[in-house]
């Protein structure tokens, strides 16, 4: 059941990622904010999949950076650095005010403290090592990008496989030694899991990235 609801989970990052693009800049924009808040929320939730305890917040992580290549591509590296600035910014602003949420002494009649405390708890550092790795696999996938872009005559589809394959290992291991330590019951599990299902995810998204976006660029192979 869960692989199920994984692959229509998939499938609809991708919907919403085409959606979000029919919007220019601004909806590229909004749709790695989301992405970003997302997936630092929804990591801690841990599934079986295919056999592996792993986490289920991987296809919320390859929108963001889907996003910024599209960006890179269309819009250049200030439109890159300045969706990264708007990610960073609003991830620090939202730990803050979480901190603030966490401090409130409830009510008598509250019922949700506990719940609050056991999922924002662990948000500031989330968000922290989310930042660094991000950043780390960001750098690595912008500098990657631009040197393919310049040297080669690669369709941006294998541009975007190449760049994203090579950023999600840095961006995985980094935040699973991170983040993730002593969080969840194996990160070995949740290492190698992730990066399967995200080189899959990959290899599909960039298979069927024409039909997705054609309405809006020429990225056909």
């Amino acid at each position: 059941m869960n692989e199920l609801l994984f692959i229509l989970y998939l499938i609809w990052v991708c919907i919403l990622g085409s959606l979000f693009t029919t919007l220019g800049q601004p909806g590229l924009y909004t749709f790695s904010v989301l992405c970003a808040w997302m997936a630092n929320l929804c990591v801690l939730k841990q599934v079986v999949l295919f056999g592996f305890t792993c986490t289920c917040a991987d296809p919320l992580v390859l929108g963001i950076f889907l996003s910024l290549n599209i960006l890179q591509e269309h819009y250049g590296e200030e439109a890159v650095n300045q969706c990264m600035l708007l990610i960073f910014s609003s991830l620090l602003a939202m730990s803050s005010l979480v901190i603030f949420h966490l401090a409130f002494i409830p009510g008598h009649t509250d019922t949700t403290q506990g719940a609050y405390t056991q999922l924002l708890s662990p948000t500031p550092r989330l968000f922290l090592a989310g930042l660094v790795s991000l950043y780390c696999s960001q750098k690595v996938a912008s500098v990657c990008f631009y040197w393919l872009k310049e040297h080669s005559t690669l369709s941006f589809n294998i541009r975007n496989f190449l760049v994203l394959s090579t950023s999600q290992f840095i961006d995985t291991g980094l935040f699973t030694l991170s983040g993730l330590y002593g969080l969840v019951d194996n990160c070995f599990h949740v290492f190698f899991i992730s990066m399967l299902l995200k080189f899959v995810f990959i290899l599909t998204l960039s298979t069927f990235m024409p039909l997705l976006y054609k309405k809006n660029y020429d990225v056909s192979l």
